[in-house]
């Protein structure tokens, strides 16, 4: 499973280690922490060397027993020196040994000392988000704004004990901060935003907001390109996502505006309780199936709507949608409209992504006919579909890769395994349905969303209740 963040911890401190990625999983921040991710078969050092380097953050558990740990001395050494960023959380009052001194004296870090570790959680979330928001970003990881003592935690980030604090980084000209600082909301055209609630897609930032004369509570979904970024090609996506979610549906989180300010875009939909699909997933594993059964009628049938408005949910992956919580019940809503060709990925797609270095998360999700270079229809949103049933039936997309070329050759060349296997509760038809949408040749699956809908519910007749 592709992730984001790397927890280091000494095994006396799994209970803790368990307690963290849940909470951030929850808030659709992907983790990586052994023995869980260690892939059977695969040598112990291998997998964490690999998934260390894999990392965009390592979240180091700081405790007596981590300090004395031979183990995890070896990760924090090799963090540094694949220049992956280190956010220490103390959760024991201990000082650092001058081994473990020389690597994290100069980091700003957490107390979480004081129990439950759940209610520092929210503070600690926030401080992953705002670095996985500054794509090669250099110096603190946490700067003088985002030091501000935290509702959940009341606590606030501090330097190490055993050195002086840095200083303040110098004042620029630069936008706004990621993260706004508790007491003083970013604001964009009517909106005061609040707190970070996950990262989106190509590098954009949700945030809980409201406006700032009527009162409502929203999500605003905010992006600043960079100097690499396709600006008018990011800009395209922005407005046609506005464009094709003007659909009133149960399934399909309204957006409300779109507006930009300078160089920054955002996009504005209703605030909905909830977690997104892929934290569901990983927090329970596969569906149970009428869980399965709900989700895959909801999701054809609102990718049935943003059809009819002329729009595509091809890209759509689990990160990106929301399982709302409303009256003891769930229902499942998507929020963004699709890519319309690979003219959309690529100017999108990182460095490393161009040059065939990794494969986004979304592109397992996308139709291969798209990554070849064709436009969107409603073939290619049936691959997505598919896609997303396999993954809430299995709990794994049915094509992962390593790089963008391992992955269109998959797509291309081997068959997935048969859902039928892994879920033989769920019926032979339905797993036959499963499997059609995602085959390879456009041709052979379904051509649209409601033939979808109807297979499903001959192969799974409590689908329709």
């Amino acid at each position: 499973m592709a992730h984001e963040v790397f927890i280091s911890y000494a095994s006396p401190n799994k209970a803790a280690a368990d307690a963290v990625c849940a909470g951030l999983e929850q808030r659709a921040i992907r983790c990586w922490m052994a023995p869980r991710d260690i892939v059977p078969g695969v040598p112990w050092a291998e997998s964490i060397i690999d998934a260390i380097e894999g990392s965009r953050v390592m979240l180091l558990l700081f405790s007596e027993a981590s300090n004395k740990s031979v183990q995890v001395q070896r990760e924090i050494e090799r963090a540094v020196h694949k220049d992956v960023p280190l956010i220490p959380v103390r959760i024991e009052n201990v000082m650092p040994t001058r081994t473990m001194e020389y690597f994290i004296s100069s980091q700003h870090w957490f107390d979480a000392i004081q129990a439950p570790i759940e209610h520092h959680l929210d503070r600690m979330a926030q401080a992953v988000q705002a670095h996985l928001a500054r794509k090669g970003s250099e110096g603190d990881l946490l700067p003088e704004e985002d030091q501000a003592v935290s509702p959940a935690s009341g606590v606030a980030a501090q330097p190490l004990p055993s050195t002086p604090p840095p200083a303040p980084p110098a004042p620029t000209s630069a936008a706004p901060a990621a993260i706004p600082a508790v007491n003083e909301p970013l604001t964009v055209g009517n909106y005061e935003l609040t707190q970070v609630l996950a990262t989106g897609r190509f590098g954009s930032i949700v945030y809980a907001g409201q406006h700032k004369m009527l009162g409502n509570l929203v999500a605003v979904r905010v992006y600043r390109p960079t100097e690499k970024d396709n600006k008018e090609a990011i800009r395209a996506r922005f407005l046609r996502e506005a464009r094709a979610l003007q659909v009133v549906h149960p399934n399909i989180i309204h957006v409300r505006d779109f507006g930009e300010q300078g160089d920054t875009m955002y996009l504005v939909t209703d605030l909905l309780p909830g977690v997104s699909l892929g934290g569901m997933v990983r927090s329970v594993g596969h569906l149970a199936l009428d869980k399965l059964n709900q989700f895959v009628r909801e999701l054809s049938l609102a990718t049935a709507a943003v059809h009819q408005h002329g729009g595509f949910i091809s890209g759509l992956h689990p990160e990106i949608i929301r399982v709302v919580r409303e009256n003891d019940e769930e229902r499942l809503a998507i929020s963004s409209a699709g890519v319309g060709g690979m003219q959309d990925l690529l100017a999108t797609m990182d460095v490393s992504a161009l040059r065939g270095e990794e494969a986004p998360n979304e592109l397992s999700y996308v139709a291969p006919e798209l990554l070849m270079g064709s436009t969107a229809d409603q073939r290619a949103d049936v691959f997505t579909i598919g896609a997303l049933m396999y993954y809430m039936a299995t709990g794994h997309p049915p094509y992962q890769a390593e790089s963008f070329p391992q992955l269109l050759g998959r797509m291309m060349m081997v068959k997935p395994a048969d859902v039928a296997v892994e879920r033989p509760d769920i019926g032979a038809d339905a797993a036959a349905t499963i499997m059609r949408c995602i085959v390879s040749d456009p041709t052979t699956r379904f051509s649209t969303a409601a033939e979808v809908t109807q297979a499903w519910a001959a192969a799974v007749p409590t689908a329709t209740k």
